[in-house]
Order: C-alpha cells, then structure tokens, then sequence
C-alpha cells in the first residue's frame, strides 16, 4: 500500500482551506457510499470483487491512516470539528429523519463485515492492487461521488482518457471490437465477466454495515485517547459539547429514591464523558426509618454518624445504597437512552461499602475507560470481571496495606490485566496504617511498576471526600427545623400566598379550556436566573426545568454551589409557579482564584465573574427569556470586564428585545461605594431592588439612594421553608428574587387575560406598574390589590374572572398615556 511508503508529515498536514487532514476527509460519509465498479475488461479481478472485500479494504485503508497520524483523531478542523464529528454530521445529514441510521456506532444487531480474507495490504496483489488502472489509489477511488466513476485501463497512454472516462470506456469497448476476430468462447466469458459486475450491487445494507463499522472504529479511537481531555475533544469537537444536549451527568445530591425524578428533565446526549455520582447514610436511614414507622417499630438511630449505627442496619444502608446505584444505571440506559460513558465517578458509602458484584454489573457494557470508585482495596479483577478491560486511567483507594499494593503491580493478574491503562493515581486513607509505613508501602509500589510497566505513571494523592462527605456521613444540609411559632404572617407574604390559590385555581379552569391552554403553551413565561446554580431534588418543583436548557455547559446548572440559586428559584417560582426557570450558573470563585493567580479550568473562556455574568446574560438572550434575575453583586475592578457587561445588559434591555432586568442593590447600608457589578450600571433598564423589612421600611442593609425600588426580604422565607439556618437568608437578593416573580405573575395573568405577554414585557411597562404601587420609601406594595380580589371575588368560583379583572386594574394603573397595544 502506497501509505505504508508515505512519509508521516504527509498525515500531518492540514488543508489551508478547511483545517481538514487526511483522516477528516476519509471519515466523510460520502466514502461509505462507494459501490464496486462496472468494468469491460476482459478477465479483470479487482473492479468485480465483493462489496465485503471493498468494505474491508476501506476498513484498512482508515486504520493505516490512523496509524500514522494517530493523533488525528482529536484534532479539530478550521470548524472546530473532529474525524468522528465529522462522520456523525454527514451521515446524520444524508439520512435526515431516518432513525435506523442514528446509533450505528452502538449497533450490534448488524451482522459483522464477513469473513472472507482480508487482503494484505502492504504486498499489493492482482486482486487488490491499491493503483488502479488510471494511476490512481483506492483512497482516491473510495472518494470519488455515487455514480462512481468507470474504471479502465491506463494502457495505451491516452493521458487524455485518464481525464475523461466516459471516452475511455468508449475507447476500450471501440478497441476491443475493431482489434480482430474474436472466438465464440471470448464472446462468452466477456458476457459472463460483465453479468458479473452488473450483479454485484452496493445495497443499503452493504452502506449501513461499512458505516457502522467506520463509526465504531472511530468511536473507539477516541475512546482510546491517552487523557480524558482529548477524548473528549476526540467526540464532540474543539467546544467539548453536543448542541442541545449534556455530555455529563452530576446529580448534586447523593443518590436516592428522588434521584431519576428530579433529572428527567436533563436532554442528555448518547454518551456521556462524565458520570459523577455518591452513596451516602442519609437517604438510606430516612428509607429505614420511614418503614420502622409504617410497622410502628422503635427510632432506628437517633445519633448518625457511621460509630453508632449497628452493622444490621449498615448491611441494610448497603443493599438500599446498591438498589438506588442499579436502579439509576438502568435508567441512564433505558430511559434515558445513554449508550456510552467514558468517565464514571463513584463516591462509595464508606460505613458499609458496595459489594464487588454491585460493582461489576454497575461498570459493565458501558465501555468506560476512565474509572474513579473509592473503594477500599478494591480487587482488580473486579475491573475486568465488569468489561473495563480497556480502562485508561484508573483511580483507586488504598488503606496502606502491603497485600492490596502487591496485587495491583503484579503482571499477570493486577495492572498487567489492563493493555491500555497508562495513568494510576492511588487515594491513601488516612490513619489505618501508620506513616512510615505507608510511605514504605508506597515506594515498594512504585519500584515494582518502574521495570514492569515502562508506560504506566503510577501517583498518590490524598482522598477527597468533599463532594458528598467523608466516610459515608450524613453529606445533605438539613439544619434546624421548625416555624417561627408565635411570630404573625408576614403580611405582604401571606398576600402573595393567598393570591397563588387563586392562580392555580384559575390554571385548573385554563386545562379545560383549549383555546386558553393553547394560548398559554405558546406564551411560556421564561425567567432566567443567573446565580450559583439550582438543585432540583431540594426545588421541588422540576416542571420548570423540563426544557432542558441551562448554561454553561462545562459545569452543571443543576448544581447550586452555595444553595443560593436554589432558594432564589423557590422565591420566584412561590410568586408565579407556572414560569419556565433558565438557570444560568456563576462561578464566583473563578475571579478568587485569579486574584490568588491560581490556575482556573476555564481562564481561557472568562477573565472575571464579571466576563462570565455577560456571557450568562448573552445566553439569556438567546433562549429568549421575559425576565432575568440578577440576586448578587461583584466588586468592580481594573478591566474585570464591567464594560462587556453592561453592553450585555443594554443589549437585553434594548428596545430591540426589551427584556425585564432586575438586579440586588449592595447590603453595606450607608457605607456602600456604589462600586459593584451590576447595581452600579447607569443602564435605565435594569432595576436595582432593595431590601425592607416587614413594614416596608428600608432595612439597615441598603443605601438611601442606591436602589430602584424594596422589596420584603426580613421573615420572608419563613413563609416557605422549615429550613431556620436558610430563614437567616436576608437581604437585596431576596427582595430581587419576589421583584423577578411579581413581574412573571403579571406577565402570566396578562396572558390568561386574553393578552400577548410582550404587552407588559415592553416598553418598561412593569416598572411603571411598580411605580404607582410604591410608598415614598419605594416599597412597592401589592397587598391591597390582591386583598382585595381574593376577598370579593374568591366566592364567585370563576378563577380567570379574578384573573383577568387583576390585569384590568394593572392596564389602568399604566394611566392614558400609554399605547394600548
């Protein structure tokens, strides 16, 4: 094969035009379409062979080219696209709507190319000669468009023929029936040869099998990466993301009963580059207890931490654990229509850890290559017995003993096992051996890896418990419970809640309307929540995360850091509980880290948080959002990035698309600097929302001047929590997250008034509303509204009446001077 005499820069280059190499145009779909030649020449075997034999030969052709250039297969083009990005699009392009042809890479039902030999491609023969009769090679030929061209000799040296093949079949045919006299038995075989090659078609099925086994070679090339890094840029591309979908699956909270219902709402893709998932006591003993107190059994376990729970209920906590782990694997697979990991991180119950088999039915038929399972000396062939053979990277957890470090290094039945493993990073548990032997143990380890395995990086790190808590200790907050008996309602909060009856009412009669319920599918009240993130299993209401969509993709939105975003989520949503949430997640700690010149996973995407809050805002915009709520603020400093943002926020609130912005005013009272992002933008559309207390009067919290309008923040979330370390949440970001609510509330109760949302959403008609409903502190009171209709109105049983006489009373509130439309 002419590759195999090609120098390897060859493979290396790029096309100026498209970034393409070599590898990038030959996993192009259109190669999948190549069917076998016709051909006139008499005795020819190399244009009649067998579809297989084609197959098989591209099949070649492709790993020979891997070979070398193997590092082909995570680079990016000029579109930021790989080999197997590549493949995926062109093929998903040509059989647009056609489902059969979606999951070939995961296909096994498709019998296999066949097996006939495959042709020796480095000692060309008559059958499989790779220069064709035209001078070119059968990786030009596999490129060539359907109809393909007509294959004929070279002889002759009719350079002219070479370039156009229709007159060389004429030529061929012309000259071999003027050449002389042809005997009857010519005549026949010539007849016989050609029925030959008409009858060998290239069928669908030919094309679906060579698809198939092109994209699960690729597949399984960028599987094979040397580092989780280009694997996944080998999969999804130079952004590491599929459009619309997740790539990743990290439930905040530790595995229970909850856990498949909080998520199904997540789009996500095929294959997942990382699975992060914990086992703790938590879940577990409320499951225990709970079935105690059904059978009116004694308190399981007043005292939780892992010394007092006798080995009964731990064997109990266990079986629980692995039942909740089998049961979300099975959904990934099922339900969710997972096929693929290839990172799967499992943060073990260390009070009673998962058994082996638990662990061998949970790693099998996911093909994952990057394994993290923090159990204790685990056993290595447990690995295997579960289908990882082919792991790259392996992280486990040692507790210092010899024995364990033993069987790890051995070559027959530890590493050895693993052809394709290269990194092994070994967690020490602490105190279960002293130091010095630990560290001994530890450097034995690394003598006999050194001369049996010369690839194989061996490293020890600490153990880190801080996703979901140490040995197996309660990791969820469940602070101090109880109400704030003895104190009365919060007025303005019971008005709100009283009024909420009456929406969900008037929603029930919208079901059984069409025309309304259609009206309100196609106004979706869309609020983007830019803060730490949300945890839908503590939100409790997930409906408004069925879209999907949240930003950015390299760090779940679904987790809140702080649980800030979560109770900021809970406060818009007690407001107006039909809204759909966009959840945009900050990362705060993004800017201490750089003021601490730390190294930061994104430093190449945002400068600052500031850098990062334009982006969310960017992508707001994009999704189309009525509201965004901004509950924070930054620090302003030296080219953080204000300038990106406020020409982001002017943009969103730019008549052009007129979003609603409200963002918290500083809480340093009378001190502040009026120095922070975003509350000190000069930008008239965003509104900066202070904090009161109870009476409505400015708390100590916020500025004279340095808000828009208050909101009630002090004793709010008394009203709809039990949580008292989350009822101690006070200040701007509260009263901002009620601010974004009331606004959605009129938004929706305009549209189940007969009204387009963007009626209240523009020309900042929200804001005006507000006005006339402030005090001269600027508290905007909407009690005495709301009072009034649920009490007046509530005994006619017509919800939407109620409904839509609020959103006669907010247009009226406007005043004449507005356009009424």
């Amino acid at each position: 094969m002419l590759i195999q005499y090609a120098n390897e820069r060859a493979f290396r280059l790029r096309r100026r035009s498209d970034g393409n190499t070599p590898l990038h145009d030959l996993a192009h779909y259109r190669h999948c379409r190549t069917r076998p030649r016709r051909c006139y020449l008499k005795g020819c075997q190399k244009c009649s062979s067998p579809s297989s034999s084609v197959a098989k030969i591209f099949i070649c052709t492709m790993k020979e080219v891997i070979k070398m250039y193997p590092e082909a297969i995570n680079v990016p083009n000029a579109k930021g696209k790989t080999p197997y990005v590549i493949h995926l699009e062109t093929r998903l392009e040509f059989h647009q709507g056609d489902k059969s042809w979606a999951d070939l890479e995961y296909d096994t039902k498709l019998p296999p190319l066949d097996d006939q030999r495959v042709p020796n491609l480095a000692q060309p023969s008559a059958e499989t000669d790779l220069v064709n009769g035209s001078g070119g090679t059968l990786l030009h030929d596999l490129a060539s468009p359907i109809p393909p061209r007509t294959h004929v000799s070279s002889r002759g040296s009719d350079k002219m023929n070479n370039r156009n093949p229709e007159r060389a079949e004429r030529s061929a045919v012309k000259k071999s029936t003027t050449s002389g006299p042809r005997n009857t038995n010519e005549a026949t075989d010539y007849s016989e040869m050609e029925q030959r090659a008409l009858s060998e078609t290239w069928t669908l099925d030919d094309e679906k099998r060579l698809a198939m086994e092109v994209s699960q070679l690729l597949l399984e090339e960028c599987f094979s990466q040397e580092s989780y890094d280009k694997a996944t840029t080998s999969l999804f591309g130079a952004g590491k993301k599929a459009p619309g979908k997740h790539t990743t699956f990290r439930p905040q909270e530790a595995l229970n009963y909850k856990t498949k219902e909080v998520h199904a709402f997540l789009p996500l893709h095929s294959i997942l580059t990382l699975v992060e998932i914990g086992l703790t006591n938590d879940a577990p003993l409320n499951e225990i207890q709970q079935k105690r107190d059904s059978q009116r059994t004694t308190l399981v376990v007043q005292d939780r931490s892992p010394d007092k729970i006798t080995n009964s209920i731990k064997r109990e906590i266990r079986d629980i654990n692995e039942k909740y782990l089998t049961d979300v694997m099975k959904w990934l697979r099922d339900t969710m229509r997972v096929k693929r990991i290839l990172k799967l991180v499992v943060r073990d119950n260390q009070a009673w850890q998962c058994r082996d088999e638990t662990i061998e039915d949970t790693i099998r038929g996911w093909g994952i290559r990057y394994l993290d399972w923090n159990k204790i000396d685990m056993a290595i062939d447990t690995v295997k017995n579960g289908g990882a053979e082919k792991v790259v990277e392996l992280c486990l957890t040692s507790s210092g003993s010899n024995a364990a470090l033993i069987g790890w290094s051995d070559e027959k039945e530890g590493f050895g096992i693993f052809p394709k493993l290269r990194t092994v990073e070994i967690s020490v548990r602490p105190n279960l051996e002293s130091i010095d032997r630990r560290i001994r143990c530890q450097g034995e380890l690394r003598d006999r890896v050194q001369p049996r395995f010369k690839k194989l990086l061996v490293k020890f790190s600490p153990e880190d418990f801080s996703r979901f808590g140490p040995a197996g200790e309660s990791s969820g907050t469940t602070g101090e419970s109880g109400d704030a008996e003895g104190q009365p309602p919060h007025r303005w909060m019971k008005a709100i809640s009283d009024f909420r009856l009456v929406m969900e009412k008037a929603a029930a009669q919208v079901n059984g309307d069409p025309n309304l319920k259609k009206r309100l599918e196609e106004n979706k009240i869309k609020v983007a929540l830019i803060d730490d993130g949300v945890n839908p299993q503590l939100l409790g209401q997930i409906t408004c995360l069925r879209h999907g969509n949240g930003w950015p993709d390299e760090d779940p939105y679904y987790q809140s850091a702080e649980g800030h975003g979560t109770i900021m989520a809970k406060l818009i949503l007690y407001m107006c509980p039909f809204v759909d949430l966009y959840v945009a997640k900050l990362d705060k700690s993004v800017e201490n880290k750089l003021a601490e010149n730390k190294p930061v996973e994104n430093r190449s995407k945002y400068k600052s948080v500031a850098d990062m809050a334009a982006q969310a805002i960017k992508w707001a915009v994009s999704q189309d959002v009525d509201i965004i709520s901004m509950s924070w603020t930054i620090k302003r400093t030296d080219n953080d990035g204000a300038d990106n943002l406020n020409r982001e926020i002017e943009t969103a609130g730019g008549t052009a698309q007129d979003i609603i912005l409200f963002c918290a005013a500083e809480n340093e009272g009378e001190y502040g600097s009026n120095n922070t992002l975003p509350a000190s933008s000069k930008i008239s559309t965003i509104k900066k929302i202070g904090s009161s207390n109870k009476e409505g009067k400015p708390s100590g919290k916020v500025k004279t001047d340095g808000f828009d309008f208050l909101f009630p923040s002090e004793g709010v979330l008394n009203e709809i929590t039990h949580d008292l370390k989350e009822n101690k949440r006070q200040g701007s970001s509260v009263s901002t997250a009620l601010a974004s609510g009331l606004a959605a509330m009129i938004l929706w109760c305009s549209v189940v008034a007969g009204r387009e949302k963007k009626y209240f959403r523009s020309k900042g008609r929200v804001a005006t509303i507000f006005k006339t409903l402030e005090s001269p502190e600027k508290f905007v009171d909407i009690t005495k509204i709301l009072d009034k209709l649920t009490n007046t109105l509530a005994d006619s049983q017509d919800y939407v009446a109620i409904i839509e006489e609020l959103d006669r009373i907010l247009d009226e509130a406007l005043g004449p001077r507005w356009e009424r439309s």
